[in-house]
């Protein structure tokens, strides 16, 4: 008898060591454990969805003249086009406007003939009569068509959006007559730099609101 007991008080003894010891890297134990499938499915789900969130964002925000939008890791920017060249609209990386401050750049032009022009591109200021972009700096959703100040931050004169312009004449060139390879540095931010292309075509009027946001 006593064996008999000897020997259960042993097995309770060899399980409960069993059972408390740590499981070995890679394996699982109670609720749940055959559960990695789902949860790398989950995970891959997820980078998905940040990854389409990244590459298919709503780009009306940056897009206030109805050009071509292009957006990078920092930036956004808007292009748009003209006879009489190329102006490049700079914005935040949640589309709000930006100013060009220093950065500067190059348009390389590459015409469907073979032929390239190369033609920099200065910060420029809106003419008076020009339509213009005005906004808040330190809340973006402050942003309107006509002069006026930030009640937000106590009454402050609101930016005027300054651009990158590249004088190129385009007078003579067919839509998707030729690309034009954008490229800028001094940017502010962790990415100063940065090259794009678009497609030459004549920008048309974006519909204006009195304000955004």
């Amino acid at each position: 008898m006593l064996a008999s007991i000897s020997k259960l008080f042993l097995a309770a003894s060899v399980a409960l060591a069993v059972a408390a010891a740590p499981a070995p890297a890679g394996s699982c134990r109670g609720e749940g454990a055959h559960d990695h499938g789902k949860a790398r499915a989950e995970a891959a789900k997820d980078e998905v969805t940040k990854d389409e969130v990244t590459k298919g964002h709503d780009h009306d925000k940056a897009s206030l003249r109805g050009g071509q939008v292009h957006l990078s890791q920092e930036h956004a920017f808007e292009s748009v086009f003209a006879n009489d060249g190329v102006r490049i609209f700079l914005y935040t990386a949640s589309q709000a406007p930006a100013m060009v401050r220093k950065a500067s750049g190059t348009a390389v032009v590459k015409f469907a003939d073979g032929r390239t022009v190369t033609a920099p591109l200065a910060r420029t200021e809106p003419a008076e009569s020009d339509p213009a972009v005005h906004f808040c700096p330190m809340h973006e959703e402050v942003v309107q068509r006509m002069t006026g100040v930030c009640t937000h931050c106590g009454g402050m004169k609101l930016f005027v959006q300054d651009y990158l312009f590249a004088k190129l004449d385009f007078s003579k060139v067919e839509p998707g007559g030729a690309v034009v390879e954008i490229r800028l540095e001094n940017l502010r931010g962790d990415e100063p730099e940065v090259t794009f292309s678009v497609p030459y075509r004549i920008t048309a009027p974006a519909e204006a609101d009195s304000k955004r946001g």
